[in-house]
């Protein structure tokens, strides 16, 4: 809690700061997740170049499979078509034509066998005609299948190459080109990773020197605030019966890996109880009560500029008493003058300095209860007070000096 206290007197904003710790961690967070990415997309980029090559190859099409499936369909039927269109046109081409062979034999005995004969030839004619008539028509229809449509083994080989692809990148067939556009856009971040990460570096080093000029410039207020807080309470400790004694803030720079969003210092309040001894921390070097004297002076003193409203000591009168029970009493009259102040205390040179006393009692044998009661008349607070000073038996002398403690702290 050092460095907080040190700030509240010194009044030190940290907001600002903060804000700008926040902005470096969170430039300095995209750079790292860029050079991750970066390290990985490297390793990666061979087999995305080969990836990306195959389906540039490929070139599928959204709906190809869909549409390759029906057209096999049609193609396994075109395949006996064309074996039957084949096997006709084989059958007309035939060496011998029986209709040419017929015609041959009655044009011999035209001239013998008269008129009737003539008409078997001009039918035999007729039947050559319609015959060469359908060997075109079959030619053509054997051409046209075969020159106008693909295969079925270049079909099943195009939806083999796109099944494959599409169970070597883990989709659907219709999603291959979008698969395509995602490695090109994988392939063209890599290739632009390290202009984006100079840049980053670049936002990166401008958020780390906002933050540094900030850091040392409030590192410079606490450096200065601290001297004027060392006087203030030292000042205040000789009162305290700790004339002997220094009070040092400690302000030192922290590695790098330390900074946090309230700097880069580490903030000490150190203590040197006895002349000739360097100052050490406050809970190595003082005791129990110099310790309560000691926060007392700085609280007494910090008080004045915080925004503080009440303070709570419990006890802080532990391990003293007599000259500087008072003292401590005298200082927190004086806390009080500005600010709430409650405390819990056997001190009767402490308790006497209060504007208002409550009593807290325990009760009770196998349930304990605790009252607070409140002092309400002075004749009432004299006798607590007395009661401190004298123990069970209260004597005459206790309540004249109980008595004489009221009227010197009013």
């Amino acid at each position: 809690t050092h460095r907080a206290m040190l700030d509240i007197y010194a009044q030190i904003d940290g907001a600002s700061l903060s804000d700008a710790w926040h902005e470096w961690k969170e430039a300095q967070d995209t750079l790292n997740d860029l050079e991750r990415m970066s390290t990985r997309a490297h390793e990666e980029e061979e087999y995305l170049r080969i990836s990306l090559e195959d389906l540039q190859n490929l070139d599928p099409k959204i709906g190809e499979e869909a549409e390759l499936s029906e057209l096999r369909e049609r193609v396994k039927h075109r395949e006996s078509v064309l074996l039957g269109l084949s096997s006709a046109l084989n059958a007309l081409n035939a060496d011998d034509d029986p209709v040419q062979r017929a015609w041959a034999e009655l044009d011999k005995i035209a001239h013998q066998a008269g008129e009737g004969v003539n008409a078997a030839l001009d039918a035999l004619s007729r039947a050559s005609a319609e015959i060469a008539e359908g060997h075109s028509v079959i030619q053509n229809l054997l051409i046209d299948l075969q020159d106008g449509e693909q295969n079925i083994e270049d079909i099943d080989d195009r939806l083999y190459a796109l099944r494959m692809q599409a169970r070597k990148h883990k989709c659907d067939c219709d999603d291959l080109p979008q698969m395509l556009e995602k490695l090109s856009d994988q392939l063209s971040k890599i290739e632009n990773a390290d202009e984006e990460i100079t840049k980053q570096r670049h936002i990166c080093t401008k958020a780390r020197d906002e933050y540094i000029t900030q850091a040392k410039a409030i590192s410079a207020k606490r450096r200065e605030v601290g001297e004027t807080l060392n006087s203030l309470v030292q000042a205040e400790l000789a009162p305290l019966k700790l004339e002997k004694a220094r009070f040092v803030t400690q302000v030192d720079q922290q590695d790098e890996v330390e900074w946090n969003a309230h700097g880069m210092d580490r903030v000490r309040f150190l203590v040197s109880t006895n002349p000739g001894r360097e100052p050490a921390a406050i809970h190595k070097i003082a005791s129990g009560g110099e310790m309560s004297r000691f926060m007392l002076a700085l609280k007494v003193i910090i008080a004045q500029a915080g925004s503080t409203h009440s303070f709570i000591f419990d006890e802080v009168d532990a391990g003293i008493g007599g000259a500087t029970a008072d003292a401590v009493g005298e200082r927190l009259s004086r806390l009080a003058e500005s600010k709430q102040v409650l405390v819990v205390t056997h001190a009767p040179q402490v308790a006497a300095r209060a504007n208002h006393h409550w009593i807290v009692r325990k009760d009770g044998d196998t349930e304990v209860t605790t009252d607070i009661v409140p002092l309400t008349t002075r004749e009432e607070r004299c006798e607590e007070i007395a009661r401190m000073l004298a123990g069970a038996d209260i004597t005459p002398e206790a309540r004249a000096a109980a008595d004489k403690l009221l009227g010197a702290a009013a």
